[in-house]
């Protein structure tokens, strides 16, 4: 059995606070302004924003943030970041928060 292709693709955005960043402000706005941005986005199946709280290990964790994104067609995905709504959210984050974002493929 091969692999398939497939237009479903999630991102993992693991995010830390800028210095001077507030945490009850990103939070609002993520709340208020990102979740709703996201949920009128065509192609973005699912979004969530976790807190982290803490490693299984009990060491600090390098990010104090994730985001998981599931966008559903990579192509619509490219056109609707190009909307107004998605280059307002995406200016406004970089006040909040700097970090990596990954992609990947479900195998399972």
């Amino acid at each position: 059995m091969g692999s398939k292709p497939t237009d479903v693709v999630t991102v993992f955005a693991l995010l830390r606070l800028k210095p001077g960043a507030v945490v009850e402000a990103y939070e609002q706005w993520v709340r208020e302004s990102d979740v709703p941005v996201a949920a009128a986005t065509p192609s973005i199946g699912r979004y969530e924003v976790h807190r982290i709280s803490g490693s299984l290990d009990g060491s600090d964790p390098a990010y104090q943030y994730v985001e998981v994104i599931e966008i559903t067609d990579r192509a619509q995905f490219a056109e609707d970041m190009n909307s107004e709504q998605s280059r307002r959210a995406a200016r406004e984050i970089q006040k909040y928060v700097s970090g990596s974002y990954i992609v990947g493929e479900r195998i399972g």
